[in-house]
């Protein structure tokens, strides 16, 4: 007889194996409300019990009266993501501190694999890095040439001494703004007709 726990890779924090296995083509990554403050408690107790879940997390420093502490926070507050077939969305909804899930017309709302990748990207980044000037234009639609997130998708939207790249994650209708070096992105290159 099997050990039915889930195993946990000490690597990557992602589960290594599930309590309910099915065909990787039926689960997606949906996206739930967390309580407040919850976020990275539910996203841990969702991994022991085998779910493939993630909350895009950045090091901050908060100060307080008598220190200065770095701590971890969620890049999006309130969100979790989890990769999940139907039943398991239904069961993740009973775990506590998750909410209920994010809908949209009624119905779950769905992430792309890519978007995940954003996010992981942005983890990855650490906290904002210093960014210098350049001359793309507001509005351009970038793409990371350098660096951790390279790869990662957005657009120019402010100018305020830096440029601000924005990348969003169309499926939640959030955005997360990002400060990198201009020489750093380049403008992303859209397919013309045939």
């Amino acid at each position: 007889m099997s050990d039915p726990s889930p195993r946990i890779s000490a690597v990557s924090g992602r589960s290594a194996s599930r309590l309910n296995p099915a065909d990787p083509a039926l689960r997606i990554w949906r996206v739930f409300y967390t309580e407040s403050r919850a976020e990275i408690k539910c996203e841990s107790y969702l991994r022991r019990v085998g779910v493939e879940a993630f909350v895009p997390k950045t090091m901050v420093t908060r100060q307080w009266s008598d220190r200065k502490k770095r701590i971890i926070e969620p890049i999006l507050r309130g969100y979790l993501f989890a990769e999940v077939t139907e039943n398991e969305r239904l069961r993740v909804l009973q775990s506590p501190g998750i909410v209920r899930s994010v809908t949209f017309g009624g119905k779950p709302v769905s992430v792309r694999p890519e978007e995940i990748r954003r996010l992981e990207l942005l983890q990855e980044a650490g906290p904002h890095l210093e960014a210098i000037d350049g001359l793309l234009p507001l509005g351009e639609a970038v793409v990371v040439s350098y660096g951790p997130m390279q790869g990662l998708e957005g657009e120019i939207v402010e100018y305020r001494g830096e440029r601000i790249v924005i990348v969003r994650i169309d499926s939640i209708r959030m955005a997360v703004s990002v400060v990198l070096p201009v020489d750093w992105v380049r403008a992303s290159v859209i397919p013309g007709p045939g």
